[in-house]
């Protein structure tokens, strides 16, 4: 096996269990899912080059997060014409995680930041499922009950909402969570389903994807334990 082989499942594992919190620190700190995305995807590409010859780093997040967010930057700083953007954006010395924020899991922070009350439910778990879960058009079209050139067009019309409308990404404040839930849930239980029942690939369950779906059901409850709909999703899981 040539020294690629190693580096690439490495950088394969570190996307599948990290992917979703380096992307979480991303968008809080870029201020811009698409940069964000965009940062984490030429980052990756960088790692397949430079890992092969140079060895995998001794924390492979740690590597992917400050080359990610290091290209965010250079790109915020090359953007004509919105002065100020890369200082009211970009924070390099923020933590990882809001002193503020009473959602202490980074997928589930970043669950709620997709969920921004200015867009329709329906594209809230749309981008959520894309974002968070990586899901495909085809897979969040069946989880839906849609089309994959439906699930298509509203996540360019939703991702177009957000550049003309200039929502920015940030994790709600502790206030903001309950208009968000209902969006949050639906996440999570839609993840659950798409595990339960793959759609691809060559097994029927996705077992550690059921597991995090319930994990996420359990702290969401945690969360908010007087709200009747974290309880409810938790429980139709647990049943299921």
């Amino acid at each position: 096996m040539t020294a690629a082989g190693p580096a690439a499942a490495e950088l394969a594992e570190t996307v599948r269990t990290e992917g979703a919190r380096i992307l979480a620190t991303l968008v809080r700190t870029a201020g811009s899912l698409q940069v964000a995305e965009d940062a984490v995807q030429e980052a990756s590409l960088r790692a397949l080059r430079d890992w092969p010859r140079r060895g995998v780093p001794d924390s492979p997040r740690a590597w992917l997060t400050v080359t990610a967010r290091r290209i965010a930057l250079d790109v915020l700083r090359r953007e004509a014409g919105r002065p100020g953007k890369e200082r009211a954006g970009m924070d390099l010395t923020a933590p990882d995680l809001p002193p503020d924020s009473v959602v202490r899991d980074d997928r589930l922070r970043l669950v709620f930041t997709c969920c921004h009350p200015a867009l329709a439910l329906d594209a809230q778990v749309t981008l959520a499922l894309r974002t968070l879960c990586g899901l495909s058009p085809a897979q969040i079209a069946a989880v839906l009950l849609s089309t994959e050139a439906a699930v298509a067009k509203r996540l360019t019309r939703t991702r177009a909402k957000i550049a003309r409308a200039r929502i920015p990404y940030r994790v709600p404040a502790d206030e903001e969570l309950p208009a968000r839930l209902a969006a949050v849930c639906a996440v999570v239980h839609a993840s659950y389903t798409i595990a339960h029942s793959a759609i691809g690939g060559d097994r029927l369950t996705d077992v550690d994807g059921c597991r995090e779906a319930v994990r996420l059901a359990r702290i969401t409850h945690e969360l908010l334990p007087d709200e009747p709909t974290p309880m409810a999703v938790l429980a139709l899981i647990l049943l299921t």
